[in-house]
């Protein structure tokens, strides 16, 4: 048995995807984002579910990733959104994954590549129009792709851009961004260079405005239950990982009793002590010391003192009946209680992406009436 663990509530998965699916316009397609292992939710797991939920594109980071969920889905159209490289193209022509280009030269060694294969690679342009991050900078992109399309070894099936701000209440940035990339595909139609599918919406985008669909959406936290869901979601999406472990050691220690390193805890009362094989190795975050609570019964018990490497230390307070073996709540629900990775992200000063993709304990798919929870 495990120390710790992760499940996947895959009827929740099914329930937000299937909000966000009946909220999206028939023309409009959904990609899937399951990059960093579905947001640390198991691709194995979510690739599959969103599948069989009708999904059929999906959008990864690695190619490694891409390669893992093509042999699990022969048939899905995978876009790769690293940097791809010459050595990359026998694999990306073997498993029909579709990379970004993000800028002449990148182009043109991945179109020698592919012509010297005597084969075509199918891309989509990644067009910067202000996250300064990857892609043709916006004001030279439809020059740039006209002359591009010409090389034999590459054929434009898409392009996107990334949105910065779409979740900042003044807009305006974001829209700013949107005209820019409404800009280049119309210079690129104008020059005889139309765009099969256009994307720029992510979760926050999506939430925002219909206006910044184009042809296809990309929302990624969202799915897997964060973000801010618009009024249209009828319910709001919600979290489908849970995070669990439980309780090695119960011990009573009278009040002033000091705990973990340096002794920044000292009990206030005489209480029990609850130990837990779970610390910052296994992602739960140092920054949680004297911060953070687990679920234990239903009831919220504050972690004691600082976050060690493997161990944890929570006060179940004095009238706690929670055993050694008892299951605690690291993330998710337990008796009515609930704590979310917004809410431990908040406590560590960042989002809930990072917490829920740092977690490395085992993931188990949930498959049942008891992820209803």
């Amino acid at each position: 048995m495990t120390d710790s663990w992760v499940e996947i509530r895959l009827p929740v998965f099914r329930e937000n995807l299937a909000a966000v699916r009946r909220t999206l316009p028939a023309e409009v397609e959904l990609i899937a984002m399951l990059k960093a292992d579905a947001y640390g939710h198991g691709l194995a797991f979510i690739g599959p579910a969103a599948w069989e939920a009708g999904v059929r594109r999906f959008a990864l980071f690695h190619l490694e990733e891409a390669v893992q969920l093509r042999r699990l889905l022969p048939h899905a159209a995978l876009l790769m959104l690293s940097v791809a490289q010459p050595r990359d193209v026998e694999a990306l022509l073997e498993y029909r994954i579709q990379p970004w280009i993000i800028d002449a030269d990148q182009a043109r060694a991945l179109a020698a590549e592919a012509a010297h294969r005597h084969a075509c690679l199918p891309v989509h342009a990644k067009i910067d129009t202000g996250m300064g991050r990857l892609g043709f900078l916006w004001e030279d992109a439809a020059r740039n792709l006209q002359q591009l399309a010409r090389l034999p070894g590459i054929r434009l099936e898409g392009a996107g851009t990334h949105l910065a701000s779409a979740g900042a209440d003044d807009r305006a940035f974001a829209d700013l961004q949107i005209a820019r990339f409404r800009q280049v595909v119309r210079e690129c139609e104008a020059g005889g260079l139309p765009f099969p599918l256009c994307h720029a919406a992510n979760s926050d985008g999506f939430c925002r405005t219909g206006d910044w669909h184009f042809q296809a959406v990309r929302p990624g936290i969202l799915l897997y239950g964060y973000g801010s869901p618009p009024p249209a979601l009828p319910p709001p999406t919600r979290p489908v990982l849970q995070w669990k472990t439980r309780l090695i050691q119960v011990r009573s220690v009278p009040a002033g009793f000091p705990v973990s390193y340096d002794s920044t805890y000292r009990t206030p009362r005489a209480t029990r002590l609850g130990t837990l094989p779970v610390g910052y190795a296994d992602g739960y975050f140092r920054a949680w010391s004297n911060k953070a609570a687990v679920l234990v019964g239903g009831r919220r018990a504050p972690v004691a003192g600082r976050v060690t490497m493997n161990l944890t230390m929570v006060d179940l307070g004095p009238d706690s009946p929670a055993q050694p073996g008892d299951e605690v709540v690291l993330l998710g629900e337990q008796a009515g209680a609930s704590l979310w990775a917004d809410e431990l992200a908040n406590l560590a000063g960042t989002i809930s992406y990072e917490v829920l993709t740092a977690i490395r304990s085992p993931r188990f798919a949930v498959d049942d009436a008891h992820a209803h929870a």
